[in-house]
């Protein structure tokens, strides 16, 4: 009906779990709960989950070359 794969669901609802958890213990400590972060990590989620995702790619192309950066940095010797 959808046409959305059967494992999107199903972490939609153990990460629906695990946040409202952690809304309402963030709500009792603070009194404001954290709705626009978890709008942000849920939709940062879905978009490395969904098939077919340019996010994923992208991500793991950055996070690749960032490594590498960094591995240069650290373990070249000194200038």
């Amino acid at each position: 009906m959808f046409d959305m794969p059967l494992y999107m669901p199903l972490i939609a609802v153990v990460f629906s779990v695990f946040v409202s958890i952690l809304s309402v213990r963030a709500l009792g400590e603070t009194d404001l709960a954290p709705v626009s972060g978890i709008g942000k990590v849920s939709q940062l989620l879905f978009a490395l989950v969904a098939p077919g995702s340019a996010c994923l790619r992208n991500l793991l192309l950055h996070s690749r070359i960032l490594l590498l950066s960094l591995h240069k940095l650290l373990f070249s010797g000194p200038a």
